[in-house]
């Protein structure tokens, strides 16, 4: 039993004393400072566009023949929507490249919107949304 007690004695010290020696102290301070920013991706702009619509009523399409650059834009991507809110057609042009045609069969009459949106990376700016009635 005494060996016992003798141990538990000893394993206490050590838990107690473990501590003590496993600490440090440091007398050096230093302050960083943190930088922190935003960017909001400005709208781009179509320059000139042209709006066919066939004879079919079927089939519009819509050639972009300039638009505005955005500064920081690493490629930018045009959409053509028919009047019930589907997407016809999209694509993404890099910032050298001039002009695009989207052409979309669906929907008959109405509204087709055309929209352009700048991206950054893999952030994507608010569109810029243009409104084209075929009869």
């Amino acid at each position: 039993m005494l060996r016992r007690s003798g141990l538990t004695v000893l394993l206490a010290a050590v838990f107690v004393a473990a501590p003590a020696v496993a600490q440090a102290d440091f007398s050096t301070t230093s302050t960083a400072s943190v930088s922190v920013g935003t960017y909001v991706i400005p709208k781009s702009a179509i320059d000139s566009a042209v709006l066919s619509c066939h004879p079919n009523r079927k089939n519009v399409s819509v050639t972009v023949n300039s638009y505005a650059r955005v500064d920081k834009a690493t490629s930018y991507l045009f959409t053509l929507t028919n009047p019930e809110g589907v997407v016809g057609q999209a694509a993404t042009l890099q910032p050298n490249e001039n002009g695009v045609t989207l052409t979309s069969s669906m929907g008959d009459r109405g509204t087709w919107i055309l929209s352009v949106r700048a991206r950054v990376g893999t952030w994507v700016g608010a569109p810029a949304e243009y409104r084209y009635t075929c009869p």
